[in-house]
């Protein structure tokens, strides 16, 4: 089975994401902001608004407004909902923290959050709460795909039955349509219009093969006469 969307999300997270978030974490507990903390939070921020441009969105278009509109509110609408509310939260905070670690000295005092390290841990939580969901919603559309994958077998064999019935009936219903529709005795005058059509054949073979030795039989008989009864008579003849 081909890798879909949900499934790199989750490799990026899981193998990515949720390790930088966490080292980045240990840069800022060891006051290492510059560079350190600086570029692995910046990093993150980025793959994270890639992921959610370029995946995250689209899938919630296909799934979660089709399932919104028929009320049909499954795991696998509320469930990408409320991941969608949660990251969508910590992904703009953490980008108005990389903004902030940036621009620092060019923004205005009112843009500034004076409690920035209650703000980044914040930030932390509410991310690694939303790998936990996104873990969730890669499983309910598992679980969805488990599903379609298991309808197809199932009804695979009651067709075939089917088919396979339809094809047994269709002699039987090839035989009545025969009988119905064939000349009322052919069945019965068929062997015997055969045995004799090849008896007139035979017997058409026979008296031409008769007819062409017939003129060699003929021709050879009288000679074969002449020259026996020819020399029989000259000697009676001669003494008398």
């Amino acid at each position: 089975m081909s890798l879909l969307r949900s499934d790199y999300v989750l490799l990026a997270y899981i193998f990515f994401l949720v390790p930088l978030m966490l080292v980045g974490f240990g840069f800022a507990r060891r006051r290492l902001f510059v560079p350190h903390h600086k570029a692995v939070m910046t990093l993150v921020m980025i793959i994270n608004w890639v992921l959610i441009l370029a995946i995250m969105i689209p899938t919630y278009i296909e799934v979660v407004p089709s399932g919104v509109r028929t009320g049909s509110y499954t795991p696998s609408v509320v469930v990408p909902i409320l991941h969608g509310l949660i990251g969508g939260v910590a992904q703009v905070i953490a980008t108005y923290l990389v903004i902030r670690m940036w621009f620092e000295k060019q923004l205005p005092d009112w843009f500034k959050v004076k409690n920035i390290k209650r703000l980044m841990r914040f930030t932390l939580a509410m991310w690694l709460l939303t790998a936990l969901f996104g873990l969730g919603v890669w499983a309910t559309f598992f679980q969805e795909r488990v599903k379609a994958a298991g309808a197809t077998p199932a009804g695979t064999p009651a067709a075939t039955e089917d088919a396979t019935r339809t094809a047994i009936g269709t002699p039987a219903a090839t035989v009545a349509a025969t009988d119905d529709t064939a000349p009322a005795g052919t069945p019965a005058a068929t062997p015997d219009a055969t045995e004799s059509a090849t008896m007139a054949a035979s017997s058409a073979a026979t008296k031409a093969a008769i007819s062409t030795a017939s003129p060699i039989v003929k021709s050879t008989v009288p000679a074969a006469t002449k020259a026996v009864a020819t020399p029989a008579a000259t000697p009676a003849a001669t003494p008398a």
